[in-house]
Order: structure tokens, then C-alpha cells, then sequence
């Protein structure tokens, strides 16, 4: 795990040198720097994990001088592939995998990407042909963004390099922070920059000697997904998951250096550490955080798995002087506003980690892939109720009807695309019109939002409405949770792997039928769920991750496996609320969104004022966001800077 930098340009050494230093926390350990090709800048700081040693820094060259390659993150299986290029003639010189994905890349140029279990982003350049290839993993575990303009090319792990090297001051990107405001993160294509983008997960860029790029896709996860899905008993489908969790699990605790794991009490994580503890030969460390504030902490649920595990466990309480104090700093080291509240407090515990361990196992993605998010994945059968109310089939007067009517409304639906956006949209900007401007809310802007959705439900139309539901939050929602845990472990100097996003677990689960992974309690909730609201039947009436629950059934207690979902519990309503509206009265109405017409005034006003002495959650988010925004904006567009 690393912070990689590349820039084509006459500039000196230490001019690049100084901006990948800004980068100095992703990788403390070491760092390299090489000038190849007509004016390439490569730089490395360096995360020691595998092969301590220090003649395996970066860059490196390998494939007997032929390729040279800078490279975040890591490649589980580099011994077994290693072992096959050992045979097919290679020899190296280093333990790690840094030189096996060259020589892979050598072998097999770009259908390397399909031997490789892991998470990285890399660029590779070709000293014979004069090529760059940038390459990012196929979910986006691992960051990548490119600044491209002119004869300017650069691409880096984090913003703040490529910011620190270009020729002019960049402009903010409307329609991320449109995107922000209504799903908490800028979309796909999208940072806060105009100047720069992520590369899409799953996609290579190549950039040749002339300077010409072009960009591919490597991976499709529809292509993964059967056109019916395979008709298999619970019992059997959890044996699968199980097999393939624990070697997930497993081959992401191969490092030189100790490893833990976060311990939420939730099922995800304990089944981690469930796994871990079937693999490991000595004590697993985990490690838990939450709020003094009742109910904001889940201690109670993660200390029943450490002591079933007997783990060495450490929880961390936190003060809203804690939260409030490293916001900002949390905000300058992403380089973007935080999407979600608990961003803070994973921040803070990696902090405390890294003094027991330098990689921590996460239980990002299984919701997105086993259906975790159970009021929004079941409310996809209240648009088929929804149809037979628009075409008069069902009375407004019956039971159904009438609950329909109060969840929904008059609205009406005309696609399962419209349905999905009003349950997925966080905030609706239209809902507060005396605040945002009509510079978040153009045409060109809100229809560019939603042909991403759009796109991505086109991919699988072999899928039911609920698959394609997850299919989108697995493009576009658990992104944004990977780059939440990125910066946040990555700040501290801590290498977080996520064994739920191993894409052989991910094509597994989306292979599997919907009620593998929404199971109904029973027949009879089956038939009382018909005449109820998706929000109402999940987890009363059915079980959202029935299929992982399976999975880990003699591993974990039952108050553990079938508790409700909860998600990181962070105070904004509690005792964040007030100094957090202390903060948004200090800095938001003379602020810079306010100046650059983002927000109006008075609108703001209105907002606090009626949300004084106590806020409900969603209108605490809400000034949550907005400070977020305006801490941001302060500091990356000053108003002294001129208009945005």
C-alpha cells in the first residue's frame, strides 16, 4: 500500500519531489523516485507490508529493463503467480509482488489484469515503445486520478499532488457538488475538480509516446451475471459463500508486518473475524469505536466476538471534541467533503490502530452484494404494486392502496429507474428551494446524473429489479464507502483490506437468486408482506443477508446473526448537534457557498433557525453536509481567490 505520482513535463526534481511528499502518510516507510522516457516523473512513497526490504522500493524496473512501474496495493495470489512465471522463464530479484505484476505484464500484457486477486492502481511504462498504461482494480478499492490538459499529463493517489503541479488554479466541479448534496458522493466520473478524474474502476488508460490516450474497460461484472439465476438451496449456496469468505479473508492476511481487524459487532465484520480466527496461529487484534452517548456505541455486541474468539480487543471512545476537532483535518487529507458522518471516527481509530497493527481487515461491500440494505433492496415490490394502483387493478381504499398512498404519496413512477432514484436520492434539492440555487439544479446537470444510473441499470437487463438495484450500488455507492476507508487508514499509515469485495465473491453472490439473499421468515410473513411497503417488511417480515447469515450459523451467536442493521452510529441529533450548528452559524452565512451562489442566505437562515435547539437526523445531515462543504470550499477556493 503506497502513494504513487507520475507527471509528464520540464519541471526539477524537487519541485516533484514536493508534491509527492503531500502524500508522505500513505507511505512513511520509504520512498523512490525516477525520470524515464521524454520527461516522465515517477514517484513512490512507500507502505512496507510484503518484502520489508529496501531494494523492493518503487519505481521499479524488471522484465529485463523493458518495463518500469509504480504501484498501490496489493496482488494476494503474487506467489502462485509467481511461481508460474518462474516457469514460463522469469527470475526474480525481490519477495514482493510488485516484480511478479510486471513480469506478469511483460507475459501477458493487459490480460494480466484477469490473474490478479487484489486491489491496486498502477502505471506501467514501456521504455522500448515510449507507453504509459495506467490500470485501476476492478471495484475501485485503490484510488486513481488523472489531470489531463494540453500537453499536461500527471495521474496520482490523491488530488492534492496533482493540485500541487498544475500550471493553473482549478475550477470546482457543479455538478459534484450537486451529486454530493443528493447521494453524498460526486458520481463515477466526477471529483470536485474539473481539472481532474478518477479513473473508473475497472478501466485501463493508455497514454502513448505522442501523447494520444485512450481509455478501456477490463472488467464488466454484468457479464458475470447469468441470465437466470441458478436455482440452489440455501444450505449449499451459504457452504459457497463460507468457502469463499474464508479464502478471501485469508489471502488478504498474508503481510510481514501484523494484522487486525475492525470489529463492529455487526455481522460483517465478525464474520471477518470469524475467518481470521479459523486461519490465524496467534491472538487476532480487533478493534471497535462509538460514542459515550446511549446507543451510539455497539461495544457490547463486538466484545460477544472477541471473548467467543478470545481476540485482543481495544475499544475507543469518542468525545464530540474528538469529532469536531478532526473533521477539518479529515476534509484536507481526502480532498473532498466527507459523505458520511462516521468518516471521522474510522479516522481516529486507525490512528489508535496503528500502534498495534499496520493492516486492518474491513467488512466494506457485503451489503452491496448480499443485499444488506434491506428497507431500499425490498421496496423494489412495491413498484410492481405501485403499477397495479396506477392502472386501477388495486382500490386506493385497500389495505395496500392506502399504505402505498402513505409511503408514496401521488407520486407516480413511470420507470423502475424513477422509482430507484426517489429511494436512493439522499437529499432532493427541489424539497429545499429557498436554499439550494439553481446552479446545482440544472437540466444538463440532473439528466447527466441520471444516465449514470441509467447506463449502469442498462448493463443487466437479464437482471430482476432489485439486482439491478445492488448492481448500481455497486458501482456507484460502494466506491464511495472505498474511498472513505482509504483515506481514512491511509492518513494514519494503515493498509485497510476489504475480503468482501474479492471480485470472485462479488460474481458468486450476484449469480445467486434474490431470495437467497432476502429470505422470507416464513410462508406466512411471506403472504402478510403483501399488503405492506417494502420500508415496513424488511427485517420484520423477511431476513437481508439470509445467505451470509447461513454461511456463519455455527460460527456466530444468534444475537450477533439476526440482530437489526445499525448502521456506525454518529450523534449529529445528539450531542454533536449543537456544536455543529454553533459551527454552521460561525461559518455559513458569510461563507464562500453563500458568495459563490451556491446556497442562498437567507434559505440558510431559515434553516438554522428552525433547527435551533433540536434537528430531526435527516435535517442534521443536512447542516452536517453543509459545513462539510463550506470547510472544503475554504480551503481549496478561497473567496480571495475569485469567482468559482
Amino acid at each position: 500500500m503506497c502513494g504513487i505520482l507520475g507527471w509528464f513535463e520540464h519541471l526539477s526534481e524537487q519541485t516533484f519531489l514536493d508534491a509527492l511528499n503531500l502524500q508522505r502518510h500513505r507511505g512513511p516507510d520509504d520512498w523512490g523516485y525516477q525520470r524515464v522516457g521524454h520527461n516522465l516523473h515517477l514517484g513512490h512513497r512507500r507502505l512496507s507490508i510484503i518484502d520489508l526490504n529496501p531494494h523492493a522500493k518503487q519505481p521499479m524496473t524488471a522484465a529485463q529493463g523493458r518495463l518500469t512501474a509504480v504501484f498501490n496495493g496489493e496482488i494476494y495470489n503474487y506467489q502462485q503467480l509467481r511461481q508460474q512465471l518462474t516457469e514460463a522463464g522469469y527470475r526474480f530479484q525481490t519477495e514482493g509482488d510488485t516484480e511478479v505484476l510486471i513480469n506478469a505484464w511483460d507475459y501477458w500484457g493487459s490480460d494480466a489484469l484477469q490473474h490478479f486477486i487484489g486491489m491496486f492502481a498502477f502505471a506501467i511504462y514501456c521504455h522500448r515503445s515510449g507507453e504509459l498504461v495506467l490500470a485501476r482494480d476492478r471495484f475501485g478499492i485503490k484510488p486513481l486520478f488523472v489531470y489531463q490538459h494540453n500537453n499536461y499529463f500527471g495521474f496520482a493517489s490523491e488530488v492534492k499532488s496533482l493540485l500541487a503541479l498544475m500550471p493553473n488554479q482549478p475550477s470546482l466541479d457543479d455538478a459534484a457538488v450537486s451529486a454530493y448534496f443528493s447521494f453524498r458522493y460526486p458520481l463515477i466520473n466526477n471529483s470536485f475538480f474539473n481539472e481532474i478524474v478518477p479513473l473508473p474502476p475497472g478501466h485501463l488508460l493508455y497514454r502513448s509516446a505522442d501523447g494520444q490516450t485512450r481509455r478501456q474497460r477490463y472488467y464488466n461484472l454484468s457479464q458475470h451475471i447469468p441470465c437466470q439465476a441458478e436455482q440452489i438451496s440455501m444450505a449449499k449456496a451459504g457452504e459457497q459463500v463460507r468457502a469463499l469468505v474464508q479464502s478471501a479473508t485469508e489471502l488478504r492476511m498474508i503481510a510481514d508486518v501484523p494484522v487486525g481487524a475492525y470489529l463492529s459487532g455487526g455481522v460483517d465484520s465478525s464474520a471477518i473475524v470469524a475467518a481470521m480466527a479459523r486461519a490465524s496461529r496467534s491472538t487476532v487484534k480487533t478493534f471497535t469505536i462509538g460514542f459515550s452517548d446511549d446507543g451510539y456505541n455497539e461495544f457490547s455486541y463486538a466484545r460477544q466476538v472477541a471473548e467467543r474468539y478470545q481476540t485482543e480487543h481495544y475499544e475507543i471512545l469518542l468525545s464530540n471534541t474528538d469529532y469536531l476537532n478532526n473533521m477539518q483535518r479529515l476534509i484536507k487529507l481526502k480532498d473532498a467533503p466527507l459523505g458520511v458522518p462516521n468518516e471521522v471516527p474510522l479516522l481516529l481509530m486507525s490512528e489508535q490502530l496503528k500502534k498495534h497493527v499496520t493492516v486492518v481487515l474491513s467488512g466494506e461491500g457485503a451489503d452491496e452484494i448480499f443485499a444488506g440494505y434491506g428497507r431500499l433492496f425490498r421496496s423494489s415490490d412495491d413498484y410492481t404494486k405501485l403499477k397495479k394502483l396506477y392502472r386501477g387493478v388495486l382500490s386506493p381504499q385497500s389495505t395496500l392502496g392506502k399504505n402505498l398512498i402513505q409511503r408514496y404519496a401521488k407520486r407516480h413512477f413511470d420507470t423502475e429507474l424513477d422509482h430507484f432514484l426517489y429511494l436512493y436520492r439522499y437529499q432532493d434539492l427541489t424539497e429545499h428551494p429557498s436554499l439550494f440555487t439553481d446552479r446545482l439544479q440544472r437540466h444538463d446537470m440532473l439528466l447527466q446524473q441520471r444516465q449514470q444510473f441509467e447506463r449502469l441499470f442498462d448493463e443487466c437487463p437479464q437482471a430482476d429489479y432489485a439486482s439491478k438495484m445492488m448492481y448500481c450500488f455497486e458501482h456507484l455507492h460502494l466506491p464511495g464507502l472505498l474511498q472513505r476507508v482509504d483515506a481514512t487508514t491511509m492518513a494514519s499509515g494503515v493498509e485497510a483490506r476489504v475480503p468482501f469485495v474479492d471480485h470472485r465473491l462479488v460474481e458468486y453472490a450476484f449469480s445467486l437468486p434474490m431470495n437467497i439473499k432476502m429470505a422470507w421468515q416464513s410462508a406466512q410473513a411471506q403472504l402478510a408482506a403483501t399488503e405492506l411497503t417494502g420500508d415496513v417488511v424488511s427485517e420484520q417480515f423477511d431476513m437481508p443477508k439470509a445467505v451470509l447469515k447461513q454461511a456463519f450459523e455455527h460460527d456466530l451467536p444468534h444475537s450477533i446473526l439476526y440482530r437489526k442493521k445499525v448502521g456506525f452510529p454518529v450523534p449529529l441529533a445528539g450531542q454533536l448537534h449543537k456544536p455543529m450548528h454553533k459551527l454552521a452559524l460561525e461559518i455559513l452565512p458569510d461563507g464562500v457557498m453563500v458568495s459563490a451562489d451556491i446556497i442562498s442566505r437567507a434559505g440558510l437562515l431559515t434553516l438554522l433557525q428552525n433547527n435551533h435547539t433540536s434537528a430531526s437526523t435527516k435535517q442534521a445531515m443536512l447542516i452536517w453536509m453543509l459545513v462539510n462543504m463550506e470547510l472544503f470550499l475554504q480551503h481549496y477556493f478561497p473567496a480571495n481567490r475569485g469567482p468559482l
